[in-house]
């Protein structure tokens, strides 16, 4: 067994001084996971990480039919809190700075059209500008807003655009905020697709007014026959401003799939919230469920990793353009999360992963600096019992490590898909 697998064990009997946190939202068993983890120093003294477990039940009534997770702090006391949940409910978790968090209060969000098909994105912000997080939730009828009251409570959604949003994917990039035209205002950016023959993919901006209103534009269509999957929002050619990254995946009807399952397509930003035409940076073989952004080998510009059943490495060459690096392969995890942190402390961006192989949770991987990575252990599910949906790292405890947040469900029972 991995150290970091023993460690689960471990550190939660022991409570190891420096262990980070793993927290499990389990939606069958229903519980939220807290790991946390010391470092530990295997050979060729690369470090690792080694993670204790805490469970927190959730209401699988609420959360059974479509879910999302979001950590931000949601109450202004300096503490990370955690959403997870939709349409048919959501779970607010305080946190209490240590790792721990304070009994769940639920509620279900009304007003803007919503119903029970919702998901909540995990681009949480300030979107109106009081001062205070506010949760979005996203359907087939469009993007709604929940506003944050700062005291761990929210309002009645408000509709925001009526746009409709159609995805083939269940990932959590579907939809992301960032200012996008340095305003200082969080805008939005999702991924959709219209339907028909051809289907056209886009990525479309949701550029804020300050006042939680926005103005809606197409960012850039995709070629014919290629679904938007998810988007990653990064600075990629280092001029200041940020870009659009988009996975794509080719609709092949009833044919042969194709050789090239689907790409990555880049769209430069101009710092108005407009994007130039999307070019093609790297093609995929698998079909992706997540993409995400760092700087893996400490250019300064940051690099690609897409999660597809393996996780793809694409390293930028400085200006836009990507080469390929070695992959990550841990069997068939493709649920639609990587998480994107040091988990070692030497400096070092490293990746988590699903994985679907012995032990079974979360596989951590150590960045060397180069673009390369290394095993370092797994946060460890029960093998064969349970099953890690979702998940995001955040510090929870404020030790400066990073943690995870994790919705894990029973393996005998399905995720809560998401129907658009």
């Amino acid at each position: 067994m991995s150290p970091l697998g023993q460690t689960i064990s471990r550190c939660a009997s022991a409570r190891y001084r420096g262990c980070r946190r793993l927290l499990v939202l389990a939606l069958i068993v229903p519980l939220i996971l807290a790991l946390a983890a010391i470092w530990a120093f295997p050979v060729l003294a690369q470090t690792s990480p080694l993670f204790y477990r805490t469970d927190y039940p959730l209401d699988y009534g609420l959360e059974g039919g479509t879910s999302g997770l979001v950590i931000a702090d949601f109450n202004n006391d300096g503490k990370l809190d955690f959403a997870v949940g939709a349409g048919y409910g959501i779970d607010i978790a305080l946190g209490n700075g240590d790792g721990t968090f304070k009994p769940f209060t639920s509620f279900v969000p009304s007003g803007g059209g919503l119903n029970g098909s919702a998901a909540l994105s995990s681009a949480a912000a300030d979107i109106d500008g009081d001062g205070n997080i506010d949760l979005i939730l996203y359907f087939a009828s469009g993007v709604v807003l929940l506003p944050g009251k700062g005291d761990g409570t929210f309002g009645p959604g408000r509709l925001i655009t009526s746009q409709e949003i159609l995805s083939e994917s269940s990932g959590s990039d579907v939809l992301q905020a960032a200012d996008l035209n340095h305003d200082g205002h969080p805008d939005l950016v999702y991924v959709t697709y219209a339907g028909g023959s051809p289907i056209v993919g886009s990525a479309v901006v949701l550029l804020n007014n300050g006042d939680g209103t926005f103005t809606s534009r197409t960012a850039f269509k995709l070629p014919n026959n290629e679904y938007a999957l998810g988007v990653a929002i990064a600075d990629f050619n280092h001029d200041g401003t940020l870009d659009l990254a988009v996975t794509s995946l080719i609709f092949s009807g009833y044919g042969p799939p194709p050789a090239v399952v689907g790409h990555v397509y880049l769209g430069l930003g101009r710092g108005d919230g407009s994007f130039s035409s999307p070019v093609a940076v790297a093609t995929l073989n698998q079909t992706p469920s997540f993409i995400a952004a760092g700087d893996f080998n400490h250019d300064g510009v940051p690099d690609l990793a897409v999660e597809s059943g393996m996780t793809s490495i694409f390293i930028n060459n400085g200006d836009g353009s990507f080469r390929s690096a070695p992959t990550l392969n841990v069997c068939c995890a493709a649920t639609g999360s990587i998480a994107v942190a040091d988990w070692t402390g030497t400096g070092n961006p490293g990746l988590g992963i699903v994985s679907a192989v012995t032990p079974q949770g979360i596989a951590i991987f150590g960045g060397n600096g180069d673009g390369t990575f290394y095993a370092t252990g797994t946060a460890a599910v029960n093998d064969g019992a349970e099953y890690v949906y979702q998940f995001f790292s955040a510090d929870l405890n404020g030790d400066g490590r990073p943690d995870l947040v994790a919705q894990v469900l029973d393996a005998g029972n399905f995720p809560p898909y998401r129907y658009f």
